[in-house]
C-alpha cells in the first residue's frame, strides 16, 4: 500500500513559574500534511495526564494481560479496551482539539487519503524524552464506533527518529539475510531458551516458504564478546532479530539486553551495529525495549540504534505467546511483499483477534525515513498459476455433433414409439437422461476451467431434464407427435449450449448487476463495496459522470482491496478519462488478484495500443487468447493488432476464427476481405467471398466502408480477368 504522510511534530518547552511539577511539559504542536491544504500554524499545548495517571495506566494494563494467563480472566478482561480508550481519547484531544484547524486537516486527509487509494501515515517526531514514552499507539478518535488509528493499515503510527544524518537506502536487497539470536534466561525464572530458538526455528520455515532465495541464520546464546566476533564473520545482513528478555535501567537511565555474562545497554549495540552499513531493520522481541528515560530520548535500544533505518520494539512487557505470533505475522507479511507499516499493522490485527485487545499497541514502529520501506520484492510464486491448457475446451466442443446426433436419433425412435416395445421406450429414456448427464459434466467441467458460474446454462439443463420426464413412456403415436417440435427444441437448445460451452464468453468481471438498494446519497462511503461498484458502472454506461463514478469505486476499492473486478472496473474509467498510467496501473493490480479473466488483458493491451507498446500488446492480446481460444472478443483483439501491423496472414487466420460464432460486428468481414487482398501472395477468390459477403450485409449504402469494398471488388475483378486465358470465355 502507498501512503500519503501526516506529520505531527511535538517539541518540549520551559514550565512557566507555578506549574505544577506532576505535570508533564508544555509542548510546541507542528502539523504537516500531505493530503490537507491550508496554514496549520504552531499551537502550545500541555497534555492533561498527569504522570501518576501514565504510572497508572501502565500498571492496569500490565496487570490485566499477566491475568489473563488464567483462562478465565482471560474471558473477562480480553475485550476490555476502558483503560485504552480512554488515554486514547486524552492523546487525540491533546493534539487535535487545541485548534480547529488540526481537526479539519485530519478529517480532509483521511478523505482524501480514501479518493486517492492510499494509506495516511501518522508521522510524530518527537523532540521530548518525557514525551516519547507516552503509549501513542493506542491513539483514539472518538467518532462512530471510535477508532484506534494504530490497528488498522490504512492509518498506521510511526515514531519518526530524528538524527543529523541523510535518508537510508530502503530499497529491498536481492538476496536478504536475516540475523537471529536470543538472549539469556533470567536468574530465579522459568528458562525460555529453548522456547525462542523453537519459535525462532518456526519463524525462518515461515520466511524461506515464501522467499526460499533468503539466507536465515539462528546464532545459538552467546556473551556479548562472541556476539561482537560473530557479527564481523557474517556481516553483511539486512534484518537482526533478537528474542530475549530486555529491561530499563532505573540507576543508569537506560535500556539494555540481557545476553549470557552480562547486559548490553543500547549505547553499548549501537556501536557493536555501526559497522553494519547494510542493516535495514532490528526488530527487538523484548520487554521494556522501547522504553526511554527522562533526560534523552535516545536511551531506549530502539532509538539509541541512532544508525538503523527502522526499529521494531516494545514499550512494556510483552507476553510470550503474543510475541511469538507478532514476529510470525510480521515476517509472513514482509515475506509477502508488504511495506514494513503494512506488515507491523497486520501483525497488530492479529494479536487483536488472538490475544488480549489492549496488547496490540505493546509494538512501537520507529523509523529514519519518511518513505515505506519493503524488505523482500514480492514473491514469484504467490503469481496465481496459470490457467488449464484449452485442450478440454476443445474436446468439450468436439464432442457437440455427436452427442446431438444421438439426441436426434433416439428423439426420431420417439415419434415412433407405438412400434417399438415399452422396454425399448424405457431404454431410450435412460439414453436421453445419459446425454444430458454428459452435458451436465462438460458444463460443471468448463465451469471450473473459467471460474466462472453458469447459472442459466444449469438452468436449461434442469429444464431439459424436467421436460424429459413428460416423454411417452409407452408406444403411442399420438404421444410421439406431440413432443416431435419440443425434441427439436431441445436437440437445438443442446447444440447451442455445446457450441456456447467450448467458447466461455461469459465474463464475470465484465457483468455488474444493477442495486437498487436504496441508500442515502451522502452517506455513499458506508455503501457496501458491491453497491459502490454497480452504481459506479450505472455512471459509466450512462458517461454522465465519470468523476463520481471514480469516487465510488475509489471507495469500494479502499473499503475491499482484494477485489479484482473493482480494479478492473476502474481502469476501464480512468481509460476512458485518458489517465492511460492510472488505468494500466488498475489492470495489473487486478491481475495479480487474478490472471484468469481474458478481458483485463484485453484492456491493459488497448492501454500499450494508445502508448505505442506494441510488443507488450501482442503479449497480453496471446495471453487472452490462450485462455479463450474461443471467445471471439480475444480472437478480434489480436486480429486487430495483427491487420494494424500488416501482419495479414496471422489476422486472416483469427478473424475465421472469430466469424465462426457468428456474433461479429458486419466490418469484420470487410477487414478480412483486406487480409486476403493485400497478402503476398494474394487470394483472391478468399477476398471476393469475403468483400461479398460484407456488402450483403450491409443495408445502409452510405456505411463508411461500402464505396471502398466496391472498389476492391472491381479491382479483384480485374486481376482476375487479366489472369484468365485468352480464349477463355
Amino acid at each position: 500500500m502507498n501512503y500519503k504522510n501526516f506529520t505531527l511534530e511535538l517539541s518540549s518547552l520551559p514550565l512557566p513559574e507555578g506549574y505544577e511539577a506532576k505535570n508533564l511539559n508544555l509542548y510546541q504542536l507542528n502539523l504537516n500534511s500531505e493530503l490537507a491544504v491550508g496554514n496549520f500554524p504552531s499551537v502550545t499545548a500541555s497534555l492533561v495526564l498527569t504522570r501518576p495517571e501514565i504510572a497508572k495506566f501502565y500498571d492496569e494494563i500490565r496487570g490485566v494481560r499477566v491475568y489473563a494467563a488464567d483462562p478465565e480472566t482471560f474471558k473477562k478482561f480480553r475485550y476490555d479496551l476502558t483503560d485504552a480508550t480512554d488515554i486514547g481519547k486524552k492523546l487525540f484531544k491533546f493534539i487535535f482539539e487545541h485548534t480547529g484547524n488540526y481537526t479539519q486537516a485530519l478529517d480532509r486527509a483521511l478523505v482524501e487519503a480514501q479518493k486517492e487509494g492510499v494509506g495516511l501515515r501518522f508521522c510524530l517526531k518527537m523532540w521530548g524524552p518525557e514525551i516519547n514514552n507516552l503509549p501513542w499507539e493506542y491513539l483514539f478518535q472518538d467518532v462512530d464506533q471510535g477508532r484506534f488509528f494504530a490497528s488498522d493499515p490504512e492509518t498506521p503510527i510511526v515514531r519518526y527518529i530524528t538524527r543529523n544524518s541523510a535518508q537510508p537506502n530502503v530499497a529491498p536487497p536481492d538476496e536478504l539475510r536475516i540475523v537471529a539470536i536470543v538472549g539469556a534466561d533470567l536468574p530465579g525464572k522459568p528458562p525460555r531458551q529453548a522456547k525462542w530458538l523453537d519459535a525462532l526455528e518456526e519463524l525462518k520455515k515461515i520466511v524461506l516458504k515464501l522467499q526460499p532465495q533468503a539466507i536465515f541464520d539462528i546464532l545459538q546464546p552467546q556473551t556479548a564478546d562472541e556476539f561482537r566476533f560473530t557479527l564481523r564473520e557474517i556481516s553483511p545482513f539486512h534484518i537482526l532479530h533478537y528474542f530475549g528478555h530486555g529491561r530499563f535501567d532505573a540507576d543508569r537511565q537506560m535500556g539494555c539486553l540481557v545476553f549470557p555474562g552480562g547486559d548490553v545497554y543500547s549505547d553499548e549495540l549501537d556501536l557493536l551495529l555501526k559497522p553494519q552499513k547494510q542493516l535495514k531493520l532490528v526488530v527487538l522481541d523484548a520487554c521494556y525495549s522501547a522504553q526511554t528515560g527522562l533526560q534523552d530520548r535516545f536511551s531506549s535500544v530502539a532509538t539509541g540504534l541512532s544508525r538503523v533505518p527502522a526499529v521494531v520494539a516494545m514499550q512494556f512487557d510483552v507476553l510470550q505467546g503474543a510475541a511469538i505470533e507478532l514476529s510470525n505475522n510480521l515476517y509472513h507479511a514482509l515475506a509477502c511483499g508488504f511495506s514494513l507499516e503494512e506488515a507491523v499493522a497486520e501483525a497488530r490485527k492479529v494479536i487483536w483477534l488472538k490475544f488480549m485487545r489492549s496488547e496490540f499497541g505493546v509494538p512501537v514502529l520507529y523509523t529514519r525515513t519518511e518513505a515505506p520501506i519493503y524488505l523482500f520484492h514480492p514473491p514469484a510464486k504467490l503469481t496465481p498459476p496459470p490457467p488449464p491448457p484449452p485442450q478440454l475446451d476443445t474436446a468439450a466442443e468436439a464432442l457437440a455433433p455427436a452427442l446431438a446426433a444421438q439426441y436426434q436419433k433416439l428423439g426420431e425412435a420417439l415419434l415412433n414409439s407405438d412400434s417399438i416395445s415399452a422396454q425399448s421406450v424405457e431404454q431410450i429414456h435412460k439414453e436421453l437422461a445419459l446425454i444430458l448427464e454428459m452435458l451436465a459434466k462438460g458444463q460443471a467441467l468448463r465451469e471450473t476451467l473459467t471460474q466462472s458460474p453458469r447459472q442459466q446454462q444449469h438452468e436449461e439443463l434442469t429444464a431439459r431434464q424436467t421436460e424429459l420426464a413428460t416423454l411417452p413412456t409407452k408406444g403411442t403415436r399420438r404421444g410421439g407427435k406431440q413432443t416431435k417440435a419440443r425434441l427439436v427444441q431441445n436437440i437445438a437448445v443442446q447444440n447451442t449450449r455445446l457450441t456456447v460451452l467450448g467458447q466461455g464468453l461469459d465474463d464475470d468481471w465484465g457483468e455488474v448487476k444493477p442495486d437498487y438498494t436504496n441508500f442515502g446519497e451522502a452517506d455513499y462511503w458506508q455503501w457496501p463495496p458491491q453497491t459502490l461498484l454497480s452504481r459506479a458502472v450505472a455512471e459509466f454506461n450512462k458517461k454522465d459522470n465519470l468523476l463520481l463514478a471514480v469516487q465510488y469505486l475509489q471507495q469500494a476499492q479502499a473499503r475491499s482491496p482484494r477485489n479484482g473486478k473493482i480494479s478492473f472496473w476502474l481502469g476501464k474509467v480512468y481509460f476512458v478519462q485518458r489517465r492511460y498510467d492510472e488505468a494500466r496501473e488498475q489492470f495489473m493490480r487486478a491481475l495479480n488478484i487474478s490472471s484468469s479473466h481474458p478481458e483485463v488483458y484485453l484492456e491493459i493491451a488497448g492501454v500499450c495500443a494508445i502508448q505505442g507498446a506494441s510488443e507488450e500488446q501482442l503479449n497480453h492480446l496471446n495471453r487472452a487468447v490462450e485462455l479463450q481460444p474461443n471467445n471471439p472478443k480475444c480472437r478480434l483483439g489480436r486480429a486487430s493488432f495483427y491487420y494494424n501491423m500488416k501482419e495479414y496472414v496471422e489476422a486472416a487466420a483469427d478473424f475465421e476464427e472469430a466469424l465462426k460464432h457468428k456474433i461479429t460486428p458486419t466490418s469484420v468481414y470487410f477487414m478480412l476481405g483486406d487480409c486476403y487482398y493485400l497478402q503476398n501472395p494474394p487470394s483472391l477468390n478468399k477476398a471476393l467471398t469475403a468483400y461479398d459477403t460484407f456488402l450483403s450485409s450491409v443495408t445502409d449504402t452510405s456505411h463508411p466502408l461500402y464505396q471502398q469494398a466496391l472498389s476492391r471488388l472491381e479491382e479483384i475483378g480485374a486481376e482476375l480477368n487479366e489472369s484468365l486465358p485468352d480464349n477463355a470465355a
